[in-house]
């Protein structure tokens, strides 16, 4: 897809200078790693948007873009007056604006996770897992769903409209193009592996994970959504809006796995169960206990991708997204340690056939990662 690009690149000629001091640090393997731990990286972060062009549209679709990739430690340390990660309420402990990028620590260069965030929410919101996989070698980019984000709601004006969730699926893979189409002279230029890539979602999200996978969107189902009438006050369901659904782009090969967290795809729109039967990518679904959102109807009835299923105890809906939302129910270090190390477990497995003794632990159950986690696979 065709892009226009802007990024914030604050001090370029000091970061590149920093940049060279990342060879300081011996060369260093990402299979290594141990998944159960923080991770060996330091974290950059950039916050930048990009411009493009819905199928059918005449007018640009302009969408923040938010990045997390690996820094060396050894140039973290020189930066520790650098501005801070701003993540929509709060400032990062860890992730440091424009930081240089290290070397990869995998063959092929950084592998990607792509993030769709819930509805009414924002491209940070899941910033503990983020950190987490970038500390472990990955880069993570979460676009913001324009139309569907936390200002939409906070302007006073939102609906629901029916191209949201096309757009959504749009912006992911816009996100990818971002990494794949950087620029020579862009600091994570060559460094970053898009041809195959995670992708995962929070919440509506979900419906981002299995259409980007490959679940068929039927006409049938499209048109019990637009009878349902919950789109009247945006227009309805026009040509236009339902040609976005109807191009044949919004699988994308290269996303390889996905992680749906709290969310059960909006399976409605896939006609059920049926059209999320037509994934065979590994999916790891990850919920928590508190809220269901039809994970056990999902696991016993989508049998045709291969399937790990994640439960956290008392985990509310936004445990994978908002840090603190459960209360005392959840111990959001335990949470965070569990969500990052499963899903970089499941990640190196599903990019590398990693099969590292760890990684396998993790992912078959022998590995106890927590006591509030309850796993089962297929």
């Amino acid at each position: 897809m065709n892009s226009t690009f802007t990024f914030r690149s604050a001090a370029l000629a000091a970061l590149a200078a920093l940049s060279l001091a990342a060879c300081d640090d011996a060369a260093v393997d990402g299979l290594a790693f141990d998944v159960t731990e923080p991770g060996e990286f330091a974290i950059g972060y950039r916050a930048t948007e990009l411009s493009y062009t819905l199928p059918g549209r005449s007018s640009p679709r302009t969408i923040p873009i938010r990045v997390w990739y690996p820094v060396s430690r050894s140039v973290a340390e020189r930066m520790n007056d650098a501005e801070r990660a701003l993540y929509f309420y709060r400032e990062s402990d860890v992730a440091i604006v424009d930081a240089p990028p290290a070397d990869p620590a995998f063959d092929g260069g950084f592998p990607v996770v792509v993030h769709s965030h819930g509805h009414a929410g924002y491209p940070e919101q899941s910033y503990p897992i983020f950190e987490w996989l970038a500390a472990n070698g990955f880069v993570v980019i979460a676009p913001g769903h324009v139309g569907d984000m936390t200002a939409d709601v906070a302007a006073g004006s939102y609906h629901e409209y029916f191209a949201s969730r096309a757009e959504r699926i749009y912006d992911v893979q816009e996100a990818l193009d971002y990494l794949e189409e950087l620029g020579a002279d862009d600091p994570l230029s060559g460094l970053v592996n898009t041809e195959r890539a995670i992708i995962t979602g929070h919440s509506r999200g979900t419906h981002t994970v299995w259409a980007s996978l490959g679940a068929t969107i039927t006409a049938a189902a499209l048109d019990a959504e637009c009878a349902s009438g919950e789109f009247d006050a945006a227009g309805g369901c026009t040509a236009a809006d339902r040609a976005l659904y109807e191009s044949g782009t919004l699988h994308d090969p290269r996303f390889v796995a996905g992680i749906p967290m709290a969310g059960s795809g909006d399976m409605s729109w896939f006609g059920g169960t049926a059209g999320m039967n037509a994934v065979s990518a590994a999916i790891f679904q990850m919920t928590g206990s508190a809220n269901p959102v039809g994970a056990d109807t999902i696991f016993a009835q989508v049998t045709n991708p291969p399937m790990l299923w994640l439960d956290y105890a008392n985990g509310c809906h936004n445990v994978f997204g908002f840090p603190l939302s459960c209360g005392a129910a959840v111990d959001d270090a335990d949470a965070t340690r569990s969500f990052g190390t499963y899903a970089t477990a499941f990640a190196r497995r599903e990019l590398f056939a990693d099969d590292d003794a760890t990684v396998a632990s993790v992912l078959d159950g022998s590995r106890i990662v927590s006591n509030s986690v309850s796993l089962q696979s297929r």
